[in-house]
């Protein structure tokens, strides 16, 4: 009987061992994770709040709420922290990521389907590796303010691109995004542009006409822009388009890739009708001019362009120097 037990202690001790073994090999081999850093060139001081979404590759990413929601930005390096992922039952199973800045509105008020103006969206598409950490930087880049991409695309310095990426290819999908740490180089932050772009831009001076009564620069859902059509026309907001300020004023595709150059300004309204919320402003930030909220565009946030003096809150609205023309601001 002693020696039974004395066996079956042993037993129980090399089960036990077995056990202890077993734990430290699947400690050994490691999470199965992703974890998502955000940054952004968008200066802090503009930025509302970041949504993170994860969802399965072709799923409707907006048919749910944000996995995360987050007004964390550092101002020195543009952070916009980080969201670890974790797969729910396949360690090598398919996953898009979706990152979503709020920059003229709330990010969850964005789609990160089809983004509005005024809105950022990144996304990512990828597979976990078995028990391996995965980081995968994603920039959000000023030049994708409101730049809509197909499903299976993100946006990178403007032109959508394949969201698809494996291992270190996920930290190459924009070449232009800084390393994740390093301060971005900010478009607001650069210095005086040249004056050959300078140049280009027309301003209008306080000596010019006053608006004609009831008009604005162009009608509902079109942007004035008078290079389109042999000097005069404007774009149609319906077609995507919008109104590249310099180095010279034409219509635009941002979905096509095709963007302003020098930091110059795109213009996707040029007044409230231009806006399908009511309650919506047509705000002049971050050198693109978008369909905003009130509480989001005020005089320390942008510049609000109008067609009627009723937009500016009493203010008046006509000429400015701090807009290219034919558009129109309001008075400070």
């Amino acid at each position: 009987m002693v020696r039974r037990r004395g066996r079956h202690r042993s037993l129980a001790a090399w089960l036990g061992s077995g056990a202890l073994v077993g734990s430290l090999l699947f400690a050994c081999l490691g999470a199965t994770q992703i974890i998502v850093e955000g940054q952004t060139d968008v200066a802090c001081a503009d930025v509302l709040s970041t949504a993170f979404y994860v969802a399965a590759p072709g799923a409707p990413t907006g048919a749910g709420s944000p996995s995360a929601l987050s007004s964390t930005c550092d101002p020195a390096t543009g952070s916009l922290g980080t969201l670890t992922v974790v797969p729910a039952g396949d360690n090598e199973g398919a996953v898009r990521i979706t990152l979503v800045l709020g920059v003229d509105r709330p990010a969850d008020r964005c789609s990160p389907d089809a983004p509005e103006p005024g809105c950022i969206v990144a996304r990512r598409t990828l597979r976990y590796a078995a028990h391996r950490t995965q980081r995968v930087p994603i920039f959000l880049a000023t030049a994708c303010l409101g730049v809509r991409c197909a499903d299976g695309q993100t946006c990178a310095q403007g032109v959508c691109v394949s969201s698809a990426c494996t291992g270190e290819s996920c930290a190459n999908v924009d070449p232009a995004a800084p390393p994740v740490g390093t301060p971005p180089q900010r478009p607001d932050a650069a210095g005086p542009t040249d004056a050959g772009t300078d140049a280009t831009i027309a301003v209008l001076s306080d000596s010019a006409s006053p608006l004609p009564p009831g008009g604005g620069p162009a009608g509902a859902g079109r942007v004035a822009c008078p290079a389109k059509a042999g000097g005069k026309g404007d774009c149609d907001l319906t077609l995507g388009e919008a109104c590249c300020a310099a180095p010279q004023m034409q219509c635009i595709t941002p979905l096509s890739g095709q963007l302003c150059t020098g930091g110059s300004p795109q213009f996707r309204c040029d007044d409230a009708r231009d806006c399908a919320a009511p309650q919506d402003v047509c705000c002049l930030r971050l050198r693109s001019a978008t369909c905003s909220t009130r509480d989001a565009c005020t005089v320390d946030r942008g510049t609000v362009l109008c067609a009627l003096a009723d937009q500016c809150q009493g203010t008046p609205c006509g000429p400015s120097a701090e807009v290219p023309s034919p558009y129109w601001a309001c008075g400070k």
